[in-house]
């Protein structure tokens, strides 16, 4: 148990901080640095395979795939 001064320190030095765990943060994915990237195409939206570079899956039909 430690004292209401010692705590109210410790709170003041992990605000002016960064409020510990490494940094300030975001919660905010577009404000992230280093996203991750898929065929050098950064992870922003809604993308679709084409716009990763990647074959689009084949559809099914019945019995039959389509590519």
């Amino acid at each position: 148990m430690i004292d209401q001064e010692t705590y109210a320190a410790a709170i003041a030095y992990a605000k002016e901080h960064g409020g510990g765990g490494g940094g300030g943060g975001t919660d905010n994915y577009n404000e992230l640095n280093n996203r991750p990237q898929i065929n050098g195409t950064t992870l922003t939206g809604n993308k679709s395979a084409s716009d990763l570079g990647l074959a689009e899956a084949p559809t099914i039909s019945g019995t039959m795939l389509i590519f």
